[in-house]
């Protein structure tokens, strides 16, 4: 299960505040399918960002859970971004099994 309750996010830069996400809420039950859409800017992959552990939300309710287990933020997901950003020197698996190799994980 997914829940967020009144998350936001705000970027600085420059002395400037950018609001990325705001009061963003929701629940989302295990075994469900979601699509977030909108247009360029609006905060989706800030959201996905956050869901991944890899931003912060500035004010959050952020639970992720199964019935079996807690998410471990870092360790329990895989992302693709929109660009590519694939190491040129190396292949497409190597590419790919890059976060595992960094964990210290096995090759299998």
């Amino acid at each position: 299960m997914i829940r967020l309750r009144n998350v936001r996010k705000i970027y600085r830069t420059g002395g400037r505040e950018f609001v990325a996400v705001s009061d963003v809420t929701m629940d989302i039950a295990e075994g469900d399918m979601v699509s977030l859409g909108g247009p360029s800017g609006c905060g989706k992959s800030t959201l996905l960002r956050i869901l991944a552990g890899l931003h912060d939300a500035d004010e959050d309710e952020v639970k992720i859970s199964t019935r079996r287990s807690t998410f471990t933020p870092g360790g329990d997901v895989g992302m693709v971004f929109q660009q590519a950003l694939l190491l040129k020197w190396r292949t497409l698996l190597e590419n790919v099994i890059l976060p595992a190799e960094i964990l210290g994980l096995p090759n299998r």
